[in-house]
């Protein structure tokens, strides 16, 4: 029997709705610290190698995971739904599809609506400028969201027969992103007049693989 998470099935791709009221930690580093003491946040580099452009805790964020977030924000960006869907975690992206969306939208509805929502924000045709990966929370008791979706992965597996998740999990972060845009083919954060903070979007590694996961 398949369950209803509601806490966490939210409809963002959707609507392209941010979250607000993300901290930014880094803007509190005690300048005493060494640079292993720092929170996420305090050594930030901006990458172009990917398929976007992205700022990140080089300490934090391994280059696996960096070009995971470029596959799915570039495929929002074209309008890919194959490339959307090769970065996420089957089994609750699969739960999402069936469960939340009751079979009424493919990964193609999902991304065109995202993009078609994006576009009409910055209005018109665009490309990210920047995704600016702002926070990062680890473990579980710092965040609701977090907690909440670890205890669904290892359920949703215990309902699909398959083992738990958290057997082979490696890691999994809660991402907080800012969205910059700027006009399709400028591709310069300056440039850009339109931004969406707070998505939240979760990483998860396991079997040495890395996946995404929306909610």
């Amino acid at each position: 029997m398949k369950r209803r998470f509601i806490a966490l099935a939210g409809a963002l791709l959707l609507t392209a709705c941010p979250l607000t009221g993300c901290g930014k930690p880094y803007n509190n580093t005690d300048l005493n610290m060494t640079e292993d003491e720092m929170p996420y946040g305090s050594t930030l580099v901006k990458n172009t190698e990917f398929s976007v452009p992205l700022q990140y805790d080089r300490r934090f964020i391994e280059d696996a995971l960096a070009e995971k977030l470029g596959h799915y924000y570039h495929a929002l960006q074209e309008n890919d739904a194959a490339e959307f869907s090769a970065v996420l975690f089957p089994l609750y992206h699969n739960y999402e599809m069936e469960t939340v969306y009751e079979g009424k939208y493919t990964d193609a509805d999902v991304v065109k609506n995202t993009h078609d929502a994006m576009e009409s924000l910055h209005g018109g045709e665009f490309d990210f400028a920047l995704l600016d990966i702002t926070e990062m929370i680890t473990r579980q008791g710092i965040s609701e969201h977090y907690d909440a979706l670890y205890t669904m992965l290892d359920q949703l597996a215990e309902d699909s027969g398959q083992e738990p998740v958290t057997k082979d999990m490696q890691a999994l972060y809660e991402l907080t992103i800012d969205r910059y845009f700027c006009n399709k083919g400028e591709g310069i954060r300056g440039e850009t007049n339109s931004v969406l903070e707070g998505e939240r979007l979760f990483a998860l590694k396991s079997k040495d693989t890395w996946y995404l996961i929306y909610t």
